[in-house]
Protein backbone atom coordinates (compact mmCIF):
# COMPACT_ATOMS: atom_id res chain seq x y z
CA UNK A 1 0.00 0.00 0.00
CA UNK A 2 1.37 3.38 -0.89
CA UNK A 3 2.43 5.61 1.78
CA UNK A 4 -0.05 8.28 2.78
CA UNK A 5 0.51 11.69 1.33
CA UNK A 6 0.41 14.15 4.72
CA UNK A 7 -0.76 17.65 3.56
CA UNK A 8 -1.47 19.60 6.63
CA UNK A 9 -5.44 18.96 6.66
CA UNK A 10 -6.56 18.04 9.75
CA UNK A 11 -10.48 17.23 9.69
CA UNK A 12 -12.43 15.93 6.56
CA UNK A 13 -16.20 16.15 6.33
CA UNK A 14 -17.61 13.67 4.24
CA UNK A 15 -21.45 13.86 3.72
CA UNK A 16 -23.25 11.13 2.78
CA UNK A 17 -24.91 7.68 4.59
CA UNK A 18 -24.63 5.07 1.42
CA UNK A 19 -22.36 2.69 -0.15
CA UNK A 20 -20.22 4.86 -1.56
CA UNK A 21 -19.82 7.07 1.16
CA UNK A 22 -18.48 4.39 2.80
CA UNK A 23 -15.92 3.43 -0.03
CA UNK A 24 -14.83 6.94 -0.28
CA UNK A 25 -14.24 6.78 3.60
CA UNK A 26 -12.35 3.34 3.88
CA UNK A 27 -10.09 5.32 1.33
CA UNK A 28 -9.47 8.40 2.50
CA UNK A 29 -8.16 6.14 5.68
CA UNK A 30 -5.98 4.32 3.59
CA UNK A 31 -4.34 7.92 1.68
CA UNK A 32 -4.02 10.21 4.82
CA UNK A 33 -1.99 10.04 8.01
CA UNK A 34 -3.25 9.18 11.12
CA UNK A 35 -3.50 12.18 12.43
CA UNK A 36 -6.34 12.90 10.30
CA UNK A 37 -10.02 13.19 11.66
CA UNK A 38 -12.74 12.10 9.07
CA UNK A 39 -16.50 13.06 10.02
CA UNK A 40 -19.04 11.04 8.08
CA UNK A 41 -22.17 13.04 8.28
CA UNK A 42 -25.19 11.41 7.45
CA UNK A 43 -29.08 12.35 8.91
CA UNK A 44 -30.44 9.26 6.78
CA UNK A 45 -28.33 6.55 7.96
CA UNK A 46 -26.22 7.08 11.43
CA UNK A 47 -26.91 4.07 12.31
CA UNK A 48 -25.65 1.96 9.60
CA UNK A 49 -22.89 3.97 9.58
CA UNK A 50 -21.80 3.72 13.25
CA UNK A 51 -21.91 -0.37 12.70
CA UNK A 52 -19.85 0.07 9.85
CA UNK A 53 -16.91 2.19 11.60
CA UNK A 54 -17.53 -0.15 14.81
CA UNK A 55 -17.05 -3.24 12.46
CA UNK A 56 -13.82 -1.62 11.22
CA UNK A 57 -12.35 -0.21 14.31
CA UNK A 58 -11.48 2.48 12.64
CA UNK A 59 -10.90 5.59 15.91
CA UNK A 60 -10.54 8.37 13.09
CA UNK A 61 -13.86 8.14 12.12
CA UNK A 62 -17.04 10.19 14.06
CA UNK A 63 -20.27 9.84 12.71
CA UNK A 64 -22.40 12.59 12.90
CA UNK A 65 -26.18 12.76 12.84
CA UNK A 66 -26.76 16.04 10.55
CA UNK A 67 -24.79 18.22 8.28
CA UNK A 68 -21.11 19.77 8.95
CA UNK A 69 -20.80 22.48 11.48
CA UNK A 70 -18.91 25.46 9.29
CA UNK A 71 -18.08 27.82 12.51
CA UNK A 72 -14.74 28.18 13.28
CA UNK A 73 -14.29 25.65 16.28
CA UNK A 74 -15.89 22.55 14.29
CA UNK A 75 -14.49 24.02 10.55
CA UNK A 76 -13.21 21.15 8.48
CA UNK A 77 -10.60 22.12 5.93
CA UNK A 78 -12.33 19.50 3.08
CA UNK A 79 -15.45 18.51 2.09
CA UNK A 80 -16.64 15.72 -0.10
CA UNK A 81 -20.25 15.23 -0.94
CA UNK A 82 -21.43 12.05 -1.57
CA UNK A 83 -25.17 12.10 -0.25
CA UNK A 84 -28.44 11.36 -2.58
CA UNK A 85 -27.86 13.59 -6.07
CA UNK A 86 -30.69 15.62 -5.27
CA UNK A 87 -29.12 17.07 -2.19
CA UNK A 88 -25.64 17.44 -4.14
CA UNK A 89 -26.15 21.29 -4.73
CA UNK A 90 -27.57 21.91 -1.20
CA UNK A 91 -24.77 20.24 0.37
CA UNK A 92 -21.94 21.68 -1.58
CA UNK A 93 -23.14 25.29 -1.63
CA UNK A 94 -23.22 25.46 2.15
CA UNK A 95 -19.77 24.36 2.27
CA UNK A 96 -18.75 26.52 -0.42
CA UNK A 97 -20.11 29.53 1.25
CA UNK A 98 -17.98 28.56 3.97
CA UNK A 99 -15.04 28.89 1.81
CA UNK A 100 -14.26 25.33 2.00
CA UNK A 101 -12.73 23.03 -0.87
CA UNK A 102 -15.48 20.85 -1.38
CA UNK A 103 -15.37 17.59 -4.11
CA UNK A 104 -18.71 16.82 -5.14
CA UNK A 105 -19.97 13.23 -6.45
CA UNK A 106 -21.45 12.89 -9.66
CA UNK A 107 -23.21 14.06 -10.82
CA UNK A 108 -22.52 17.37 -10.03
CA UNK A 109 -26.27 18.34 -9.76
CA UNK A 110 -29.36 17.73 -11.71
CA UNK A 111 -30.01 21.04 -13.66
CA UNK A 112 -27.69 23.15 -15.87
CA UNK A 113 -28.72 26.29 -13.86
CA UNK A 114 -28.07 24.61 -10.05
CA UNK A 115 -24.44 23.90 -11.22
CA UNK A 116 -23.88 27.55 -12.73
CA UNK A 117 -24.95 28.50 -9.78
CA UNK A 118 -22.27 26.28 -7.07
CA UNK A 119 -19.43 27.67 -9.81
CA UNK A 120 -20.88 31.46 -9.03
CA UNK A 121 -20.73 30.60 -5.66
CA UNK A 122 -17.17 29.09 -5.55
CA UNK A 123 -15.50 32.02 -7.24
CA UNK A 124 -17.71 34.56 -5.03
CA UNK A 125 -16.05 32.92 -1.71
CA UNK A 126 -13.11 31.90 -3.51
CA UNK A 127 -13.56 28.05 -2.51
CA UNK A 128 -12.19 25.58 -4.64
CA UNK A 129 -15.04 23.56 -6.51
CA UNK A 130 -13.78 19.99 -7.53
CA UNK A 131 -15.91 17.06 -9.42
CA UNK A 132 -14.96 13.47 -8.57
CA UNK A 133 -14.38 11.96 -12.30
CA UNK A 134 -12.68 8.42 -11.24
CA UNK A 135 -11.95 7.39 -14.72
CA UNK A 136 -10.01 10.08 -15.35
CA UNK A 137 -7.51 8.88 -13.12
CA UNK A 138 -6.81 5.60 -14.47
CA UNK A 139 -3.80 5.21 -16.68
CA UNK A 140 -5.30 3.60 -19.43
CA UNK A 141 -7.35 6.32 -20.22
CA UNK A 142 -4.69 8.31 -21.16
CA UNK A 143 -2.71 5.74 -23.05
CA UNK A 144 -5.80 5.27 -24.62
CA UNK A 145 -6.04 8.93 -25.78
CA UNK A 146 -2.75 8.77 -26.79
CA UNK A 147 -3.40 5.86 -29.41
CA UNK A 148 -6.01 7.25 -31.01
CA UNK A 149 -4.39 10.25 -31.57
CA UNK A 150 -1.60 8.53 -33.17
CA UNK A 151 -3.66 6.58 -35.91
CA UNK A 152 -5.43 7.37 -38.79
CA UNK A 153 -8.47 9.59 -38.37
CA UNK A 154 -11.54 7.79 -36.30
CA UNK A 155 -14.43 7.39 -38.97
CA UNK A 156 -16.68 6.22 -35.48
CA UNK A 157 -16.50 4.96 -31.85
CA UNK A 158 -18.55 2.95 -29.42
CA UNK A 159 -19.27 3.46 -25.32
CA UNK A 160 -21.23 0.21 -24.03
CA UNK A 161 -21.49 1.26 -20.00
CA UNK A 162 -24.10 -1.90 -18.32
CA UNK A 163 -24.45 -2.82 -14.87
CA UNK A 164 -25.90 -6.37 -13.99
CA UNK A 165 -29.26 -6.46 -11.35
CA UNK A 166 -26.65 -7.93 -8.52
CA UNK A 167 -23.39 -7.10 -8.43
CA UNK A 168 -20.86 -7.28 -5.12
CA UNK A 169 -18.53 -4.21 -5.14
CA UNK A 170 -16.08 -3.61 -2.31
CA UNK A 171 -17.62 -5.88 -0.08
CA UNK A 172 -21.06 -4.74 -0.76
CA UNK A 173 -24.34 -4.88 -2.60
CA UNK A 174 -24.04 -1.96 -5.18
CA UNK A 175 -27.16 -0.59 -5.86
CA UNK A 176 -28.31 2.70 -8.05
CA UNK A 177 -30.45 5.62 -7.17
CA UNK A 178 -33.61 4.54 -8.39
CA UNK A 179 -35.08 8.15 -9.02
CA UNK A 180 -32.32 8.80 -11.32
CA UNK A 181 -32.77 8.15 -15.09
CA UNK A 182 -29.61 5.65 -16.64
CA UNK A 183 -27.97 8.90 -18.85
CA UNK A 184 -28.44 10.99 -15.63
CA UNK A 185 -26.17 8.93 -13.59
CA UNK A 186 -23.49 7.26 -16.38
CA UNK A 187 -23.29 10.22 -18.77
CA UNK A 188 -21.22 12.34 -15.83
CA UNK A 189 -18.87 9.45 -15.98
CA UNK A 190 -18.85 9.13 -19.64
CA UNK A 191 -18.71 12.61 -21.40
CA UNK A 192 -15.29 13.60 -19.59
CA UNK A 193 -13.75 10.47 -21.11
CA UNK A 194 -14.78 11.19 -24.45
CA UNK A 195 -13.21 14.66 -23.97
CA UNK A 196 -10.28 12.87 -22.73
CA UNK A 197 -10.15 10.84 -25.74
CA UNK A 198 -10.91 13.04 -29.12
CA UNK A 199 -10.65 16.73 -26.82
CA UNK A 200 -13.89 18.21 -27.63
CA UNK A 201 -17.64 18.40 -26.39
CA UNK A 202 -20.29 15.96 -27.50
CA UNK A 203 -23.42 16.85 -29.56
CA UNK A 204 -26.48 15.06 -28.66
CA UNK A 205 -28.44 13.71 -31.72
CA UNK A 206 -31.09 11.09 -31.05
CA UNK A 207 -32.09 8.42 -28.23
CA UNK A 208 -33.85 5.13 -28.24
CA UNK A 209 -35.05 3.68 -24.78
CA UNK A 210 -35.55 -0.35 -24.01
CA UNK A 211 -37.05 -2.00 -21.47
CA UNK A 212 -38.66 1.25 -19.50
CA UNK A 213 -35.52 3.08 -20.12
CA UNK A 214 -33.37 0.85 -17.84
CA UNK A 215 -31.46 0.74 -21.03
CA UNK A 216 -30.88 3.46 -23.15
CA UNK A 217 -28.94 3.92 -26.91
CA UNK A 218 -27.77 7.65 -27.29
CA UNK A 219 -26.26 9.06 -30.82
CA UNK A 220 -24.03 11.58 -30.51
CA UNK A 221 -21.35 13.66 -32.07
CA UNK A 222 -17.70 14.02 -30.49
CA UNK A 223 -15.65 16.23 -32.21
CA UNK A 224 -17.86 15.97 -34.98
CA UNK A 225 -17.29 11.77 -34.74
CA UNK A 226 -20.12 9.79 -35.14
CA UNK A 227 -20.58 8.02 -31.86
CA UNK A 228 -22.87 5.79 -30.09
CA UNK A 229 -23.71 5.45 -26.29
CA UNK A 230 -25.22 2.52 -24.68
CA UNK A 231 -26.07 2.70 -21.24
CA UNK A 232 -27.84 -0.06 -19.50
CA UNK A 233 -28.70 -1.43 -15.88
CA UNK A 234 -30.48 -4.98 -14.74
CA UNK A 235 -27.82 -6.24 -17.53
CA UNK A 236 -26.11 -9.80 -17.53
CA UNK A 237 -22.63 -8.40 -17.24
CA UNK A 238 -20.93 -5.63 -16.26
CA UNK A 239 -18.88 -3.21 -19.42
CA UNK A 240 -17.41 -0.69 -19.57
CA UNK A 241 -15.55 -0.47 -22.83
CA UNK A 242 -14.68 2.33 -25.56
CA UNK A 243 -14.45 0.57 -29.48
CA UNK A 244 -12.84 3.76 -31.70
CA UNK A 245 -13.07 2.84 -35.77
CA UNK A 246 -10.58 4.10 -38.14
CA UNK A 247 -9.28 3.24 -41.24
CA UNK A 248 -6.55 0.44 -39.54
CA UNK A 249 -9.24 -1.56 -37.83
CA UNK A 250 -10.69 -0.92 -33.96
CA UNK A 251 -8.70 0.02 -31.00
CA UNK A 252 -10.54 -1.06 -27.38
CA UNK A 253 -10.07 -0.24 -23.80
CA UNK A 254 -11.68 -2.32 -21.54
CA UNK A 255 -12.11 -0.79 -18.41
CA UNK A 256 -14.41 -3.30 -16.96
CA UNK A 257 -11.58 -4.51 -13.99
CA UNK A 258 -8.53 -3.25 -12.66
CA UNK A 259 -6.68 -0.23 -14.52
CA UNK A 260 -8.12 -0.87 -18.14
CA UNK A 261 -6.71 -2.97 -20.97
CA UNK A 262 -6.20 -1.68 -24.31
CA UNK A 263 -6.60 -4.21 -27.85
CA UNK A 264 -5.59 -3.42 -31.16
CA UNK A 265 -8.14 -5.91 -32.66
CA UNK A 266 -7.19 -8.88 -31.02
CA UNK A 267 -3.76 -7.76 -29.64
CA UNK A 268 -3.53 -6.43 -26.11
CA UNK A 269 -1.04 -3.69 -26.44
CA UNK A 270 1.39 -2.64 -23.06
CA UNK A 271 -0.21 -2.91 -20.15
CA UNK A 272 1.05 0.42 -18.33
CA UNK A 273 1.85 0.58 -14.92
CA UNK A 274 0.99 -2.56 -12.58
CA UNK A 275 -1.50 -2.46 -10.69
CA UNK A 276 0.50 -3.07 -7.08
CA UNK A 277 2.82 -0.10 -8.38
CA UNK A 278 0.36 2.51 -8.06
CA UNK A 279 -2.28 3.78 -6.17
CA UNK A 280 -6.14 2.98 -8.23
CA UNK A 281 -7.74 5.68 -10.28
CA UNK A 282 -9.98 6.54 -6.65
CA UNK A 283 -6.99 6.76 -4.04
CA UNK A 284 -5.26 9.15 -7.05
CA UNK A 285 -8.01 11.42 -7.60
CA UNK A 286 -8.88 11.93 -3.70
CA UNK A 287 -5.13 12.62 -3.38
CA UNK A 288 -4.60 15.22 -6.28
CA UNK A 289 -8.45 16.65 -4.62
CA UNK A 290 -6.63 16.93 -1.40
CA UNK A 291 -3.58 18.09 -2.47
CA UNK A 292 -5.75 20.99 -4.70
CA UNK A 293 -7.70 22.24 -1.27
CA UNK A 294 -4.03 22.29 0.82
CA UNK A 295 -2.27 24.01 -1.90
CA UNK A 296 -4.81 26.04 -3.23
CA UNK A 297 -4.12 24.84 -6.73
CA UNK A 298 -6.47 23.19 -9.36
CA UNK A 299 -6.77 20.62 -11.54
CA UNK A 300 -8.36 20.15 -15.09
CA UNK A 301 -9.56 16.54 -14.48
CA UNK A 302 -11.88 17.92 -11.62
CA UNK A 303 -12.77 20.79 -13.48
CA UNK A 304 -16.74 21.90 -12.60
CA UNK A 305 -16.74 24.48 -15.75
CA UNK A 306 -16.84 20.99 -17.90
CA UNK A 307 -19.16 19.32 -15.38
CA UNK A 308 -21.81 22.34 -16.41
CA UNK A 309 -21.50 21.10 -20.13
CA UNK A 310 -22.35 17.34 -18.33
CA UNK A 311 -25.34 19.27 -17.09
CA UNK A 312 -26.39 21.21 -19.84
CA UNK A 313 -26.39 18.10 -22.53
CA UNK A 314 -27.94 16.57 -19.84
CA UNK A 315 -30.99 18.79 -19.83
CA UNK A 316 -31.25 18.68 -23.72
CA UNK A 317 -31.69 14.99 -23.85
CA UNK A 318 -34.06 14.38 -20.52
CA UNK A 319 -36.74 16.06 -22.03
CA UNK A 320 -36.42 13.77 -25.23
CA UNK A 321 -35.95 10.79 -22.77
CA UNK A 322 -39.50 11.56 -21.34
CA UNK A 323 -41.37 11.48 -23.91
CA UNK A 324 -39.31 8.37 -25.05
CA UNK A 325 -40.59 6.87 -21.83
CA UNK A 326 -44.29 7.88 -21.61
CA UNK A 327 -44.59 6.60 -25.21
CA UNK A 328 -42.95 3.40 -24.28
CA UNK A 329 -45.31 3.24 -21.02
CA UNK A 330 -48.67 4.13 -23.47
CA UNK A 331 -47.22 1.52 -25.89
CA UNK A 332 -48.12 -0.96 -23.19
CA UNK A 333 -51.35 -0.13 -21.71
CA UNK A 334 -53.73 -2.71 -20.31
CA UNK A 335 -50.74 -5.18 -20.12
CA UNK A 336 -50.36 -7.00 -16.64
CA UNK A 337 -47.25 -5.51 -14.66
CA UNK A 338 -43.99 -6.61 -15.63
CA UNK A 339 -40.51 -6.05 -14.35
CA UNK A 340 -39.34 -3.51 -17.14
CA UNK A 341 -42.85 -1.43 -16.57
CA UNK A 342 -42.29 -1.76 -13.02
CA UNK A 343 -38.78 -0.28 -13.60
CA UNK A 344 -40.47 2.81 -15.65
CA UNK A 345 -42.83 3.54 -13.01
CA UNK A 346 -40.46 2.74 -10.06
CA UNK A 347 -38.30 5.87 -12.00
CA UNK A 348 -40.78 8.09 -12.11
CA UNK A 349 -42.20 7.26 -8.60
CA UNK A 350 -38.94 7.71 -6.70
CA UNK A 351 -38.72 11.31 -8.58
CA UNK A 352 -41.22 12.90 -6.62
CA UNK A 353 -41.49 10.30 -3.46
CA UNK A 354 -39.90 10.01 -0.14
CA UNK A 355 -36.93 7.73 0.05
CA UNK A 356 -38.27 4.86 1.57
CA UNK A 357 -39.15 1.87 -0.69
CA UNK A 358 -42.33 1.52 -2.94
CA UNK A 359 -43.36 -2.01 -2.34
CA UNK A 360 -45.27 -3.99 -5.27
CA UNK A 361 -48.24 -3.20 -4.19
CA UNK A 362 -48.11 0.33 -4.78
CA UNK A 363 -46.57 -0.07 -7.84
CA UNK A 364 -49.16 -2.61 -9.31
CA UNK A 365 -51.94 -0.02 -7.78
CA UNK A 366 -50.27 2.79 -9.86
CA UNK A 367 -50.66 0.76 -13.00
CA UNK A 368 -53.83 -0.13 -12.54
CA UNK A 369 -54.70 3.64 -12.02
CA UNK A 370 -52.55 5.37 -15.04
CA UNK A 371 -54.35 2.29 -17.65
CA UNK A 372 -57.04 3.90 -17.09
CA UNK A 373 -55.96 7.61 -17.92
CA UNK A 374 -55.69 5.96 -21.78
CA UNK A 375 -52.78 6.71 -24.25
CA UNK A 376 -52.84 10.39 -24.91
CA UNK A 377 -53.59 11.69 -21.68
CA UNK A 378 -50.90 9.65 -20.52
CA UNK A 379 -48.11 11.02 -22.32
CA UNK A 380 -49.25 14.54 -22.26
CA UNK A 381 -49.46 13.94 -17.87
CA UNK A 382 -45.70 12.69 -18.08
CA UNK A 383 -44.25 15.01 -20.44
CA UNK A 384 -45.12 17.89 -18.31
CA UNK A 385 -43.21 18.14 -15.26
CA UNK A 386 -45.87 19.96 -13.11
CA UNK A 387 -48.33 17.80 -14.30
CA UNK A 388 -46.70 14.60 -14.35
CA UNK A 389 -45.53 15.21 -10.28
CA UNK A 390 -49.02 16.40 -9.61
CA UNK A 391 -50.66 13.63 -11.10
CA UNK A 392 -48.22 10.92 -9.93
CA UNK A 393 -48.75 11.88 -6.26
CA UNK A 394 -52.81 11.44 -6.90
CA UNK A 395 -51.88 8.30 -8.13
CA UNK A 396 -49.83 7.25 -5.22
CA UNK A 397 -52.64 8.25 -3.46
CA UNK A 398 -54.91 6.16 -4.71
CA UNK A 399 -52.89 3.21 -4.51
CA UNK A 400 -53.13 3.49 -0.59
CA UNK A 401 -49.68 6.29 -0.24
CA UNK A 402 -50.16 9.14 1.51
CA UNK A 403 -49.77 12.27 -1.02
CA UNK A 404 -48.20 14.58 1.33
CA UNK A 405 -44.32 14.61 -0.27
CA UNK A 406 -42.08 16.42 1.43
CA UNK A 407 -39.74 19.09 -0.16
Amino acid sequence: MPKPIDHGLQRLALIGGGRWARVLAGVLLEATPATVQIDINTASNPTGMEDWRARHGHNRVRVVTGWPEFDVGHRPDAVIVANAARDHARAAGAALRAGIPTLVEKPLTLSERDARDLVEQANRHDALLAVSRVFLFAHSVGRFASQVAARAPATCARFAWSDPKIEMRYGEAKRYDASLPVLIDILPHVLPMLRAIFGRDAEFVALTISNGGAEIELRMKVAGLPCSISLARNADARRRMIDVEDARGQLRLDLWEGGGRIFDGQEELDKGPAETSTPGPLALMLRKFLECAADGTTDDRLSAATAIEDCRIADQILPVYRRKQAEWLAQRLGRQLDPDISYALSELLYGIAPPEPLDDARIAGVWSAIVDLGAGPLIGILVDPIRRDQELRRLLARAGRSAIVPS
